[in-house]
This record gives C-alpha cells, structure tokens and sequence, in this order.
C-alpha cells in the first residue's frame, strides 16, 4: 500500500544534545529534516554526523527500514537540514518512532535522542506523538491539529523591542468593523465549526506577522484581543463620566426644584395673609 509521508514536528533531547524539529516535509520517498542542535542549552558550530532509525515500538526493541546516516552536515548557530530516505517499502501505514542519533564529525559513537512517534498514515490520523512510552503529552494529527495541555510563548519583555503605544479605541473600532463569522476548513467535516475572523480582514486592519494574509499569529489575535478589551473599557469610563455628571446635573436640578416648591409655599402663604 502506497503512504503518503505527511508534515510533521518534533521535539526531541538527549543528555548530551537536544535536537528541536523546526519541520520536515516529504519529497518522494526522502524529506528534510530540518532542527536546532543544541550541547548544554546553547547552539552548536561544526560539522556533525547524523544516524537515523525507524522503529515499530517505542522501545527501540524492533527496527523498520535500514539505518540512514549523514555524514560531515554543517551545523550553524544550532541549525542543520538532513535529508534521510527510508525506501519506498517502509511507508505501508505503519506507526513508527523515529530515532535520531548524533556525534561530533567522525568522533565516539552516537548519542541517541529521543524518540519521536511518526504515523505516516490515514486521513486526520495521528503522525506524532511526543513524550515517553507511558505518557505521549502532544499529538499532532495529519489534518493539521496540534493537541497538547499548554503552549508557552515567548513574552519576555527582554526578547522584545520597538514599543509603541496603541490607541486602544482605534484597535477596538477595527475590530468591531471586522467580520467574524462561523464556518469549517474545506478539509474538515461540515459539522466541525469554528468562529473567528479570516487571515485577509484581520492583516487588511492590522498589518501585523510580517504581512502574512494567510494565516493568523496566535500572538497578534491575542494582543489584538486584550487591546480592544482596554479600548472598550475605556469608553466604559467614559461612558461612567458622562453618568457622573448627569447625576450631578440632575442634583443640581433637584436642588433648585426644592428651593423652587419653598418659594412658592411662602408666596402663597403671604399672599393669602394679605
């Protein structure tokens, strides 16, 4: 049975290294294997030998396919690409681990990294999985749905630049003015709806990700979010301002309707004295 080998992320760490997946995508029978190399928390340079295997367990007990290397592969600042080709026979629907060794250029042996869980299989079925053989913690399908408890973005104020300050009722008045409607990915089955707005009205009103008008940032949706939230309690403050001052006015009103009703008992009463 023809597989397709479909898109698919990893995160994969070792004693000695960790290997962070950026993407690999599929070309044939091989794909490119591009991730971050790290020794001790910080980005490598050299050149590396890279030792790939396929497994059907994730105990490394069982071995599909033969063993692929790459030899002598630049690594920059972390970054390398392999580009490993199992054969044609070994994309049958198979679940399968995928296990990454590395090693300084001709150097010891291999350091294995973890395993990565790769199903290169059916419809909306799952190609990894990532975390130990008791607990898979993310799972990534091959209709492009991630499943995890939390993702935690970079927010350090230290890893930011550039600050500007926003005119909160001018983000909430773009919002308003955009449509946010129901629908379903062309992909998906007709009853798995979603709510939210689409990539070309919300960079058209906010220019952000660098212009990208296909795909939303979950940061800037969230910025976007709280920023008309502020705008929006602003004009609630405002909104309470007007309030207070109607309410005094009409203090104001009452005061002199009192003063008004006394000064009208007194003339009634001196005009019936007379």
């Amino acid at each position: 049975m023809k597989t397709k080998l479909y898109h698919w992320f990893a995160v994969l760490s070792s004693l000695a290294f960790s290997c962070q997946l950026s993407i690999a995508s599929a070309q044939g029978t091989a794909f490119s294997y591009q991730g971050d190399l790290e020794n001790g928390g910080a980005a490598v340079n050299g050149l590396y030998d890279f030792q790939l295997k396929l497994f059907t367990d994730p105990f490394g007990a069982t071995q599909s396919g033969p063993t692929v290397t790459s030899n002598a592969v630049p690594v920059t600042n972390g970054l390398f690409i392999v580009s490993p080709d199992f054969g044609y026979g070994i994309w049958d629907g198979t679940n399968y681990w995928l296990q990454i060794g590395v090693r300084s250029n001709g150097v010891g042996s291999y350091s294995d990294l973890a395993q990565a869980n790769v199903t290169p299989g059916q419809n909306n079925g799952l190609i990894a999985s990532f975390g130990n053989a008791d607990n898979f913690v993310v799972q990534i399908t091959n209709d492009g749905s991630i499943y995890a408890k939390a993702f935690n973005l970079t927010s350090d104020r230290n890893a930011k630049q550039s600050f500007t300050v926003l005119d909160h009722q001018t983000v909430l008045a773009k919002v308003a003015a955009m449509p946010v409607t129901e629908w379903n990915y062309k992909d998906d089955k007709a009853d798995k709806k979603h709510i939210g707005p689409v990539a070309q009205d919300f960079e058209a009103a906010f220019g952000l990700n660098g212009g990208d008008s296909k795909h939303i940032s979950v940061v800037d949706e969230t910025g976007v979010a709280l920023a008309a939230i502020q705008g929006l309690n602003e004009k609630l403050d405002e909104k309470d301002a007007e309030i207070a001052q109607l309410k005094a006015k009409a203090a104001e009103v009452d005061q002199l309707k009192q003063r008004l009703d006394k000064l009208e008992q007194l003339l009634s009463q001196k005009t019936k004295g007379q």
